[in-house]
């Protein structure tokens, strides 16, 4: 037995007898304590004598998500798309005489974008064929109800809008999806575009999320609108992996709601596809 460690349920009563009268009285055993939620009896009695039994558990309050179908943790991805801010205000003036004034801005503020992946933690019908996903958020994630929730499929992973945020809560959001539980558990990547609410975009870039062919040209739809600073009358360039404008790719923001905005390029849906974003350009940059 040397090197063996031993452990017990319970602690040791030594009982010993008088050396006259009666025994002396036996202790009752103290009940045994539970460990951060473990019953430690039952590890104890399971394992053998040798057994680490008191290695600590795992904190009882980790919320363990959900997981695909391949093992993986299903995630829902909070996308901040790159952006350049031009910040309020300024940061110094100077007088050049007279009734002459003047002030300079503050530098612009360029953002690249963020990938911020948060569990799903329930999966629950809907009722009409969909899906209804708990999403496990921190505090500050910048994302609103109606936000649209996409995700990427075919050869060239393009965006498709599949849902939207019914609604944020204390560090949970409820989104409604257009997809079964089963393509859920399949591990679809799902991505929510964030809003850049509050901020004055200058020049920004957007995402590509719909696509419709109309035969000598191609209407998209980008995930940036009114929200993000974009309107109508900006100008924007379908661009590569590299950042560099498509030909034939420019156009004219035509339409644009709180959260999407809409162009027409010379470009074919295989062209666009294969780019994905485009970067805007408001009118007086030009």
């Amino acid at each position: 037995m040397r090197g063996r460690r031993l452990s017990f349920a319970a602690p040791f009563v030594i009982v010993t007898s008088a050396s006259c009268g009666q025994p002396a009285p036996v202790a009752a055993p103290e009940p045994p304590v539970a460990i951060q939620g473990m019953d430690y009896v039952a590890r104890a009695e399971a394992s053998p004598h040798d057994a680490a039994v008191d290695v600590a558990p795992p904190p009882i309050d980790a919320p363990a998500g959900l997981e695909s179908a391949t093992g993986a943790r299903l995630v829902v991805t909070i996308v901040v798309p790159e952006h350049t801010v031009q910040p309020k205000g300024y940061v110094s003036c100077h007088d050049f005489g007279p009734g002459h004034r003047g002030c300079n801005p503050p530098r612009p503020q360029h953002h690249p974008e963020e990938r911020n992946p948060r569990r799903i933690m329930a999966i629950e019908p809907d009722g009409r064929g969909g899906v209804v996903l708990t999403l496990d958020t921190k505090d500050g994630d910048p994302i609103a109800s109606g936000a649209p929730v996409l995700t990427r499929s075919g050869p060239d992973l393009a965006r498709t809008r599949v849902g939207h945020v019914d609604r944020v809560g204390n560090f949970e959001a409820r989104l409604v999806l257009e997809l079964s539980e089963a393509q859920v558990r399949d591990g679809a990547p799902l991505e929510i575009e964030a809003g850049l609410e509050g901020a004055t975009a200058s020049v920004t870039h957007g995402r590509i999320i719909a696509i419709e062919d109309t035969g000598d040209a191609t209407i998209i739809t980008i995930g940036a609108g009114k929200r993000d600073g974009i309107d109508r009358g900006w100008r924007l360039d379908v661009i590569d992996g590299s950042g560099r404008p498509l030909k034939n790719g420019a156009a004219v923001v035509i339409k644009v709601t709180e959260r999407t905005s809409y162009a027409k390029v010379k470009l074919t849906s295989d062209q666009v596809k294969q780019s994905g974003k485009v970067r805007f350009t408001p009118p007086d940059d030009r």
